[in-house]
Formats: structure tokens, sequence, C-alpha cells
């Protein structure tokens, strides 16, 4: 008995693998340090962060390209549903994976088609996240630094920096429930957008309620009753009497104008809030 003599690769054959091998290296950056592969060569580590930070370069041109290809698929799918995609004809249906539980959502037309066209942005993942990680990195040394001013919205540092870190709206959400203010300053919202002026307790976090007005539509509603609670900040500062430690439940009640524009309270009184 006797071993089937085969064929081996003839060492020109290997000379052409060794060959591509190191040309596609060279054209993609990926060289074997870049795969975790140890160099048998001793290099310094200088010459291996100026050889990463290359690479990065080169990555980074590469992306660029593929992004336009992207761009251009992208750009054709949204072309495509704006001329197939029918008005109360055609129906999506998206499933939104959340910190709880998926929801499915149905989409129209108008969800998906706007009046303008949007843009479209390619990046790549590898230079989003190094700028992720600047930014992560420079926000929190910014927040250990401005967290010591008592008149700093801390919890607008804890939500962009648990935003920066990666969660999502909802779980950020579920860290850091709304209070009062916020719910009240949403539902407030809903008369702004219905072109009503909601009334404003004495108890209103001032700054919370402006912050979530701005989010309302931009009507005349909204600018006066944003400029309402900067006049009743500045009340309370000039005039501290009218805000006495047992106004709690009591509620301040703007004077009806008929000029919704440039309805800035004069003279506010005081009225026994409605039971809600």
């Amino acid at each position: 008995m006797a071993p089937v003599q085969k064929s081996t690769a003839h060492q020109y054959a290997n000379l052409i693998m060794d060959v591509l091998d190191i040309s596609a290296q060279r054209a993609s950056a990926a060289t074997e340090l870049r795969q975790g592969i140890q160099s048998n060569k001793s290099t310094t580590l200088g010459e291996q962060q100026l050889a990463t930070a290359g690479g990065n370069v080169r990555f980074g041109m590469s992306a660029k390209i593929y992004g336009w290809s992207e761009k251009a698929f992208w750009l054709q799918w949204y072309v495509l549903y704006k001329k197939h995609f029918k008005d109360k004809i055609d129906e999506k249906v998206v499933r939104i994976q959340g910190a709880l539980a998926p929801i499915w959502r149905p989409l129209t037309r108008e969800n998906i088609i706007s009046t303008v066209d949007p843009d479209v942005k390619i990046e790549s993942k590898i230079v989003s996240e190094s700028k992720k990680q600047r930014m992560v990195q420079g926000f929190t040394n910014f927040v250990a630094f401005v967290i010591q001013d008592p008149e700093a919205n801390k919890r607008f540092l804890e939500k962009k920096l648990a935003k920066l870190n990666g969660l999502s709206k909802e779980e950020t959400d579920l860290a850091f429930p709304q209070t009062i203010d916020e719910m009240q300053a949403n539902d407030e919202n809903l008369l702004l957008n219905d072109k009503k002026l909601p009334e404003i307790l004495v108890t209103d976090n001032h700054l919370v309620h402006i912050d979530i007005h701005s989010k309302a539509n931009q009507n005349a509603w909204s600018i006066a009753h944003i400029q309402a609670h900067k006049k009743f900040m500045l009340i309370k500062r000039d005039r501290p009497d009218l805000f006495p430690p047992t106004t709690q439940g009591l509620q301040i009640k703007p004077e009806a104008n008929t000029n919704v524009g440039s309805s800035i309270v004069k003279k506010p009184t005081i009225a026994p809030a409605l039971a809600q």
C-alpha cells in the first residue's frame, strides 16, 4: 500500500497569491496589523500609530466612495415611492423595536412623502463612531465642569449624556420619567396647537414650560404663551410678594386680550385653581 501522489501548487502560484494579498491590503488599508495579526517585523509604537492614522484616512475615503452608491439607491427608493405610492390606497406596516415590546405602526403616503423632498446623507460607521466617541468624551468633561453651576439644567445634561451613550428615546424616558411640569406642558401644547391659551399656575416651573412649549406649533398663541411665562418670571423676581409660599394650588390667570400676538400680561390676577 502506498499513498496516492497528489499534485501540489507550484511556487509561482504561491508567489502570485502573495502579491495579490499585499495588493489587496494596500488598496483597502486593511493591513495585517489592523486585522489583529502581529507582524513578524519589529516596529515601534510610533510607526504603528502612524500606520493606523493613515489607514483611518484611507478608510474614510473608501467609505465616502461607497456612500455615493448608497445615496443614489435611497434617492431612487424615495422617487419610486413618490411616484407609485398612492394616497388612501397603499399602506406599509413597520415594526418599531422598543425597550419593552415591539410596536406595529402603519405608514401612509403622508408619513413617507413630504412637500419638500428630504436630503440623503450617508456616513461611514467608522467615521460616525469616531465622532460619537469624541463627542461623548468632550461632553462628559463639560458636564463635570458645568454641573457645579446651581443654575445649570442638570436634567437636560443627564438626558443628553444618556443619548450620547447609546440609549434610545424610550429608554431615556424610562430612566428619566417626565416631571409634572413636563406632562402639564405637553398637554398645554395640544391647546396651543388648537389655537387656545392655557392658564399659567403659580407653581409652574417656567423654564421647563418654555422648553416644552418651544416644540409646539409656532403660531401666535404659542408665542404669546411663552412670552407670558417670561413675564411671570420677571414679575416673580421684581414682586416676590405676589408669590407667597401659601399660594400652593392657586393659579395666575392673565387678562383677556383680543390681540393674541402681543399678549404680555400687565396686571396678573390670582384666582383659585380649578380641580383637575
